[in-house]
């Protein structure tokens, strides 16, 4: 739904082929009217996750505990995390994927996309027409989401639509403080690091290796790494490319969207 609510202005806009005056009219009309959608609260499904997800995820194998896997003993955080994303959450496959060093737990949990029919405003755009249904087809199989909880009870949820996102690798997570910035993203079975490339302006390009644990990579960048990157020319956040990289350091994905 955020992706949604996101691309509404900018593709409206671009798909508009009526006068100026009239496209900026209908473009502002359709971008409100995403923003005031009503959605269902996701609802708790009891459907197992696919089996390719389960025979590619350890985590999601491991006998589910409640007292460390859900967040505070309940279900509510993860529900409350994917309002207005998820259609259907699958807590009883919930599971703990460690904490950040700020004291953040992060939790993957599979989850499926909360279906939209567009508002009439904007039907005309084509790109939001196929937007939506690809969000109709993927509310009916279970992708992977990523849940932070901090230490004071906020919680962020970002789900990855479909059954192919954690082979595509778009199940990340971002956690921002004054500090620092934290990021890192849920790999498959078999990945023993992944390797950031990080594109430079006026410098060669940038690459760290990170290690995995736990089907899980975390980088921490500090604020002032952040400074001392910009000056030299590298964008030192997140990364432009992200490979999945085995024992012996030979590429293993991800592999590219369909």
């Amino acid at each position: 739904m955020r992706k949604l609510g996101a691309l509404a202005c900018g593709a409206a806009v671009a798909l508009l082929v009526a006068s100026p005056s009239a496209a900026s009219d209908r473009a502002d009309q359709c971008e409100k009217d995403l923003r005031h959608l009503r959605l269902p609260a996701p609802r708790v499904t009891d459907a197992p996750p696919p089996d390719g997800l389960v025979v590619q995820l350890a985590v999601l194998q491991r006998p589910q505990d409640t007292l460390t896997d859900l967040p505070g003993g309940t279900d509510r955080p993860l529900l409350r995390a994917l309002n207005r994303q998820a259609r259907t959450v699958a807590v009883g496959s919930a599971r703990l994927l460690g904490t950040l060093a700020n004291g953040t737990s992060v939790y993957v949990v599979p989850a499926a996309p909360a279906s939209v029919r567009l508002p009439r405003s904007c039907e005309r755009f084509a790109l939001l027409r196929e937007l939506e249904k690809e969000l109709r087809r993927a509310s009916h199989e279970l992708g992977l989401a990523v849940i932070q909880v901090t230490l004071r009870g906020k919680v962020i949820g970002q789900l990855a639509p479909g059954s192919d996102s954690l082979a595509t690798g778009s199940v990340m997570f971002e956690d921002v403080t004054r500090r620092s910035t934290t990021f890192g993203g849920v790999v498959p079975d078999g990945v023993s690091s992944v390797r950031l490339t990080y594109l430079g302006i006026s410098e060669p390009d940038t690459e760290i290796t990170v290690p995995v644990s736990g089907n899980t990579w975390v980088r921490t960048v500090s604020k002032s790494q952040e400074r001392r990157a910009v000056r030299s020319g590298v964008e030192e956040t997140l990364p432009d490319r992200v490979a999945w990289l085995d024992g012996n350091g030979q590429p293993v994905g991800p592999k590219e969207p369909t």
